[in-house]
């Protein structure tokens, strides 16, 4: 077989139809060639079944039967061969005036070199990205793999995969039409073709659009691209363009020397992310937008995503814009959740629905290249996080974010390509994270290396000001001005706020990197002082089970570590990429595995995962964490239908635990409350049935329950259930509501007397002070559950009602321990019941116990609601409102003439 049928057929079929710019049948070529076959010029075996043998034949009976770019370079080839014009003959007569076989040997040679310079250009514009420069840090692939494509010519021994030489590089070479590199130029050398196509697809900026199956579309991309010069900018541009990104890191510094003890999830690293959005909705409504959809976005990530599509939707709809050309939406994602929520794929599956199509989004993906501590390799299978808008067609921009330029041209060609085509793009922003999750967090625990290229990394807007400045299109005054002009009017603005009192506080979530080896030199000091906290007490919970045989598997968002930085069961070299230590599966000789894995940013899919991961075996404690309690919001179709259900409806056994962090911390309605109110609704134990009480009573309660809803208040007793879990003689789903600032509360620490043999889990914790010691003298017995009994004490003791007031937890909210409750309210008959959350009224515990407390006290005395005022969100955003409403109700449960007078 000849060179031009192995090349032909290394390209199937397909091949020599996309090097055209359309669609040639086969069969009209063929139906054409009627008569006896004739030889592609340097054919060897003369007149076969090639494909472009019969392409070539139909060219020869008639140039204009083949599209014109084709016809160009039919007549090119006969040239270089014969060294004479072309010309074309009718198919009759070609046989007798053939060339000679040096002609038809160098004529193949030609044609070959030509078709494999054409797919040479094809396999940059398909892979190009994969080698392209997009990590501002130098240190990861954007792709998640270092393998370079072998069709790409990145060094001289790589043109033997074309069976080109060296000599061939400074040979002029026929562009195809589906290449704009050349310019107005139709011919280039070798060398220059790879240079142009190493410049548009291998630098700073990725191109994934290949794959989309509209010619007119792929076009457009390769001229906005690929056309030489297209990214050139003025000065004035530039100008402008360093502004902006003075206003984008000038007001984090800001923020971070106003509030410097606060969370703040800045841009740092991203700083490029404002000139982009700003180049978006400019370039959007120089062509005619008059409206950008941007909706508050909650911390449930991608959450937002249907919402503003549907705002965006009614807008359109009002307006009568069916076309888009008035509304349009953006949204911004980050990169761990953009490729682990399963709502973006549902989304972008409506984006050509008719009754839902907003014709055409923009994306823009917050690539830090890490989502909270979870390496990208830990958190995605595809290459990309961008990979799922390849189901619709969306071209995919990346670009590296410490190249402010090329960001502003692809958010430019972004905004245009969604005015021209009504149809979604992405532009990844490939960055990195300046500092931690956010600025309490100390990512040095988990991401060491990248964190000492982050230090040393040059922030982008003074790498910018520097190159403006060498190529004087700025002076460093000019520059230093705008910084100092900004500056003012941030500190002017910060002014005019002075009529609003604004608290500084330090946030109890901090980990410094100093830290590691505090944290753990302070678990050995525990153990000598014989007591532990909540993350030790897990730890001894775990690996006590561990001990005996049963194996252990944690997963969620970033458990390996902790949410709160208190847990570090995976320890990272310090100098080497990728080397961990997991202690806990070194203790003992013959113990069972632990497994500790961070999940992707998922709830659904990770949550149904382990769901059935705890049905193959009920000797395995299998726990799903939260990164935040109310994230079970996403993964509610799971619990609905399987956890709260399960033996019921399916009749299965399981022994799943949740562990969802809960408390109200002043940190706004994200993040609060893990919405036990839910929970409790579900929970199938009969409120007005008084309980036949007996020895079992506790165990038969657990059996028949659907599942067992625990608050605990030491980390004794969450060492306790733990076990417990395991212990029963049979499985139930068990919701934890795990603490936030009680994991390094100084006064939320256990005795080992409280978790040596012959102690249990607690599932009401009695008072036990002065109080306890004269029941008949107490004025108030208060009922709590969780970390409000901390700030009960503390204000019991500043009001010194310490012989008047008793406080008893609820640690097993459900079933409800109506027997412990019973007990005590006959301990302290002559007192004021009350019920006292943080929580709003109709949320948290109250609609719950409320009716149980009725009907074991039989209605004979009243349990007073102490708490928050009914809300609908289960937080306030103001860190002041939140501190009067907790001052508010504290007050009122020591308030002992509070309910006199009062009826039931």
């Amino acid at each position: 077989m000849s060179q031009l049928r192995l090349l032909t057929s290394r390209l199937g079929v397909q091949a020599a139809r996309l090097l055209a710019p359309h669609d040639v049948q086969m069969s009209s070529w063929r139906s054409r060639s009627s008569g006896p076959r004739t030889a592609f010029p340097g054919s060897r075996d003369g007149g076969g079944s090639s494909y472009m043998e019969e392409m070539y034949v139909a060219w020869l009976e008639n140039p204009q039967s083949v599209h014109k770019s084709w016809d160009s370079f039919f007549r090119k080839v006969n040239q270089e061969a014969s060294c004479g014009p072309p010309q074309p003959q009718a198919l009759s007569v070609v046989p007798e005036s053939r060339p000679a076989a040096s002609s038809r040997t160098k004529t193949s040679k030609l044609v070959e070199d030509h078709l494999a310079v054409q797919s040479l250009i094809r396999a940059y514009q398909i892979r190009g990205h994969h080698v392209a420069q997009l990590d501002p840090l130098g240190i990861l692939d954007a792709d998640l793999d270092s393998f370079v494509p072998s069709d790409l010519i990145t060094s001289i021994d790589k043109l033997a995969f074309y069976d080109l030489r060296e000599a061939d590089l400074d040979k002029e070479f026929q562009l195809p039409t589906t290449t704009f590199i050349g310019g107005s130029e139709h011919t280039l050398s070798l060398r220059e073709i790879i240079q142009r196509l190493e410049s548009t697809y291998c630098q700073h900026i990725g191109l994934e659009f290949m794959f989309i199956n509209d010619v007119e579309q792929c076009q457009w991309i390769r001229q906005k691209f690929e056309t030489p010069g297209v990214m050139q900018f003025s000065s004035e541009e530039k100008r402008r363009l360093l502004a902006r990104l003075v206003r984008s890191m000038r007001f984090e510094d800001f923020l971070a020397r106003k509030w410097s003890s606060e969370k703040r999830f800045g841009l740092e690293g991203c700083e490029v992310m404002i000139p982009a959005l700003k180049t978006i909705i400019d370039k959007s409504s120089e062509m005619g937008i008059e409206n950008v959809i941007l909706v508050a976005n909650p911390s449930h990530l991608e959450a937002v995503d249907p919402v503003v599509q549907g705002k965006t939707k009614a807008e359109q709809f009002y307006r009568g814009d069916a076309q888009g050309k008035k509304v349009m939406s953006i949204l911004v994602h980050g990169d761990a959740a953009f490729a682990g929520q399963g709502v973006v794929y549902e989304t972008f599956h409506l984006s050509d629905l008719p009754s839902y199509t907003t014709n055409g989004t923009v994306h823009v993906v917050v690539n830090n290249q890490i989502g909270f501590t979870t390496d990208p390799r830990m958190a995605r299978s595809s290459p990309y996080p961008t990979d799922v808008a390849r189901v619709v067609n969306a071209p995919i921009f990346h670009v590296n974010a410490d190249d402010p330029e090329a960001v502003i041209y692809v958010c430019s060609v972004a905004a245009e390509w969604r005015n021209t085509f009504n149809k979604d793009v992405v532009v990844d922003l490939v960055c990195y994270r300046r500092r931690g999750h956010n600025e309490m967090d100390e990512p040095m625990f988990t991401q060491p290396l990248m964190y000492k290229q982050i230090h040393k990394q040059v922030p982008v807007l003074k790498r910018y000001a520097d190159k403006l400045i060498a190529e004087d299109t700025v002076t460093l005054q000019e520059f230093e001005e705008e910084i100092a002009k900004y500056d003012r009017i941030c500190e002017e603005a910060y002014g005019r706020s002075k009529d609003k009192k604004i608290l500084h506080i330090k946030h109890w979530l901090d980990s410094p990197w100093p830290g590691l080896s505090r944290i753990l030199w302070g678990r050995a000091d525990m153990t000598k002082k014989r007591e532990v906290d909540w993350a030790l007490a897990e730890y001894m919970a775990f690996g006590s089970l561990l001990k005996e045989g049963i194996h252990v598997r944690l997963s969620g968002q970033d458990v390996e570590r902790g949410t709160f930085s208190h847990r570090h069961h995976v320890l990272h070299d310090q100098e080497v990429d990728r080397r961990t230590c997991v202690p806990m599966n070194h203790l003992w000789p013959d113990q069972a595995p632990y497994t500790v894995c961070n999940s992707s940013l998922s709830e659904y899919g990770v949550l149904g995962f382990e769901l059935g991961y705890a049905m193959a075996s009920p000797n395995a404690l299998v726990l799903w964490e939260a990164q935040f309690g109310d994230f079970h919001n996403t993964a509610q179709c799971i619990i609905d239908q399987f956890i709260s259900t399960g033996q019921a409806k399916w009749v299965r056994h399981n022994g799943i635990v949740l562990l969802l962090p809960h408390g109200m911390e002043g940190m706004g309605p994200e993040h609060s409350s893990a919405r036990p109110e839910r929970f409790l609704q579900m929970s199938n134990d009969d409120s007005d049935a008084y309980p036949a009480f007996s020895e079992d009573f506790e165990v038969r309660q657990l059996y028949d329950c659907n599942w067992i809803v625990v608050n605990c208040s030491t980390p004794a007793n969450y060492f306790h259930v733990l076990r417990r879990q395991i212990l029963l003689p049979f499985r139930k789903p068990l919701i934890i509501f795990t603490p936030k600032s009680l994991l390094r509360h100084p006064k939320a620490k256990s005795s080992f007397d409280q978790m040596i043999s012959g102690t249990s889990f607690q599932r009401v914790i009695p008072e036990d002070g002065v109080a306890a010691r004269a029941p008949e003298q107490v004025r108030r017995l208060i009922f709590c559950t969780g970390k409000v009994y901390y700030d009960l004490v503390k204000e019991r003791s500043n009001q010194c009602l310490d012989d008047q007031v008793a406080i008893t937890r609820l640690e097993q909210i459900s079933p409800f321990p109506f027997d412990l409750i019973k007990r005590e309210a006959e301990k302290y008959p002559g007192a004021e019941l009350v019920w006292c959350q943080e929580e709003h009224k109709n949320m948290g515990y109250y609609d719950y116990i409320n009716p149980r407390f009725m009907t074991i006290l039989k209605r004979t005395r009243p349990i007073w609601y102490v708490g928050r005022d009914p809300a609908a969100a289960p937080a306030t955003g103001n860190r002041n409102a939140h501190l009067v409403s907790l001052k508010k109700f504290l007050d009122t449960a020591f308030n002992l003439k509070a309910f006199e007078g009062k009826t039931f």
